[in-house]
């Protein structure tokens, strides 16, 4: 897309596809060995595939958490306090602190109610493509110039979708060769 050399000898044209790890600037002037200097920026294409389940599990915290304190030696467990904890299903978080061979456990315990979220298919075209979108964005790098967003989905049932999305960012890519190798 763009390239000036500073010192040393072109190895591509402009607009020529290269790929990584290529020589782009060698570092020979005249026959001379010189520091390759330049600059090159060009278009790289960043993608990804995802599946995204249309139906998804839905937790809904349901009354007042529970506590519990244990305390563990090796594959032993002591239940020394606990209170108001809820019945059915519940999401557990809990809090280790190590002295030598025993852990102290600080639980709190959640009870919450399990139901199967089904997304509306125009909602989920939706949330999809923003997935699609967003993790494809964190594989380019901070400082590249975006100069073209695509997000198609590839198939779509009623349970999941199947999205592609593809960024084209201008960017500086150079390998640049202090001296020659051979003829």
């Amino acid at each position: 897309h763009s390239f000036l050399v500073l010192q040393g000898e072109a190895q591509v044209q402009v607009g020529q596809p290269v790929a990584e790890g290529m020589v782009l600037i060698r570092g020979r002037a005249g026959g001379e060995p010189v520091q390759a200097r330049g600059w090159v920026k060009g278009l790289v294409w960043y993608d990804t595939y995802i599946e995204v389940q249309t139906r998804r599990p839905l937790e809904t915290p349901v009354g007042a958490p529970g506590r519990r304190w244990i305390l563990q030696a090796g594959r032993h467990r002591w239940v020394l306090y606990q209170r108001n904890l809820p019945p059915g299903p519940c999401k557990v978080q809990a809090e280790e602190v190590g002295l030598g061979p025993l852990r102290w456990i600080r639980e709190e315990v959640q009870g919450v109610r399990r139901q199967v979220q089904i997304l509306p298919p125009e909602k989920a075209r939706a949330w999809a493509k923003e997935e699609a979108l967003a993790r494809v964005l964190e594989k380019v790098p901070l400082g590249a110039a975006i100069v073209d967003k695509t997000v198609r989905i590839l198939w779509e049932t009623r349970d999941a979708l199947g999205v592609w999305a593809q960024v084209t960012v201008l960017e500086d890519i150079a390998r640049f060769s202090p001296e020659d190798d051979g003829p």
